[in-house]
């Protein structure tokens, strides 16, 4: 058994997810000093940018977490609760053996839904549990990641894809609609909860940790 586990990377991700939605929380009661002893409540541009920024923050900790848990696995490591998936490839030594199987060649690895489902299917039974629980929430890790893009891309593309996720969720295009003032919209989080898109999306990332790393 290698001497590293899971559990760290559950408890980083839920550290992190913890600290991103306290800060969104907080962001309203920003205030910048204008003037000595004058302070005013920061724009809603501004206000919307460091909401992406904190959606940003989230996107990258959700593909380290989906990396560090993945490579573990490749390792025989087990999750907080004992779960250890079945390798139907090559258990590796280490992390480092892990990862280049993982990457090959190639510069850069795409942790999104359908390349880990795809690659966890080559290194796992049936590519559990990594198959189950992503397929699950497809659609909302795909907004998750078309919203990501937006954010980090000016261009077309990107611009069509996001207007596409604001035309299926709200019916329709606001003038000037951006990234951050979307992800602060209210929307149905259940038959008795309202929360804001931010607070949804981040709370399908940790219920999914839980399902890939119970």
């Amino acid at each position: 058994m290698p001497g590293f586990s899971v559990s760290p990377c559950t408890a980083m991700f839920n550290s992190e997810v913890s600290t991103v939605k306290q800060v969104v929380q907080e962001i309203n009661l920003y205030r910048i000093e204008i003037s000595p002893g004058v302070f005013h409540v920061l724009n809603n541009r501004t206000n919307e940018l460091l909401i992406c920024l904190q959606f940003l923050r989230m996107h990258l900790c959700w593909e380290g977490f989906i990396e560090a848990v993945l490579v573990r696995y490749l390792c025989g490591c087990s999750s907080p609760s004992g779960f250890t998936p079945t390798i139907v490839s090559s258990k590796t030594r280490n992390i480092r053996d892990a990862m280049q199987i993982i990457s090959g060649n190639a510069r850069y690895v795409s942790w999104s839904p359908g390349e880990t489902i795809k690659r966890a299917i080559v290194h796992f039974d049936n590519g559990e549990p990594f198959s189950s629980a992503l397929s699950s929430a497809l659609y909302q890790l795909n907004c998750i990641s078309t919203i990501r893009n937006r954010i980090a891309h000016r261009s077309d593309f990107a611009k069509e894809r996001f207007r596409e996720i604001v035309r299926t969720e709200i019916g329709y295009n606001p003038r000037g609609m951006t990234p951050g003032r979307f992800l602060m919209m209210k929307r149905k989080i259940s038959p008795r909860k309202r929360g804001t898109y931010f607070q949804y999306y981040s709370d399908i990332l940790l219920a999914l940790s839980r399902q890939i790393a119970p």
